[in-house]
């Protein structure tokens, strides 16, 4: 069970038309960022027999995220997942790492507001770069986050080392065993 949780950790919902158009206008391009960052690690999540998702984790210089100056994290969806349960299963994660509903609660209608539901095929990205936490689904940026904390508690889900997915983080962070 606590594998599915990682199952709807990344989505994304609609959002306003003006925060659309700030997020083409002022955050980075993500093809851009994409080639111009190296790739950190790779690791799939199934439950059973059911793929769930395909993830990728790039950062600047090839170095680990807590030391890199932008991090790009790419989860391509291997089934369909509604934005309520990606936003439940992020809130059920950031329990499981034990912080505090002060540390993530502002960040729930947040991510409300930008994740829609993900289907089979689409690539939902998360960039984190200069204080800020950019969302793209499949090359398009859907929203941002504007806090310096969000990006590493957000990634932690992933990346510490209280993470429910302890084989998934080696992957991901280039590390074998």
């Amino acid at each position: 069970m606590r594998k599915c949780i990682h199952v709807i950790l990344l989505g994304c919902c609609s959002l306003a038309m003006y925060q659309a158009k700030a997020c083409d206008l002022d955050f980075p391009d993500l093809t851009e960022s994409h080639t111009q960052m190296k790739k950190l690690g790779n690791a799939s999540l199934s439950v059973l027999f059911w793929d769930i998702y395909k993830s990728t984790l790039y950062t600047s210089e090839a170095e680990k995220p807590s030391s890199a100056s932008k991090v790009l994290f790419e989860i391509q969806y291997q089934r369909e997942i509604g934005s309520q349960d990606l936003v439940e299963q992020t809130m059920a994660q950031w329990q499981h790492l034990k912080l505090s509903p002060a540390e993530y609660k502002n960040y729930l209608p947040e991510l409300r507001s930008i994740w829609p539901s993900v289907k089979k095929g689409d690539t939902l990205a998360l960039l984190v770069s200069n204080n800020s936490s950019s969302f793209y689904l499949n090359q398009s940026c859907i929203g941002t986050i504007n806090d310096p904390h969000f990006g590493k508690r957000f990634l932690d889900i992933w990346l510490s080392p209280n993470t429910s997915e302890p084989k998934l983080r080696k992957r991901l962070l280039g590390e074998r065993g």
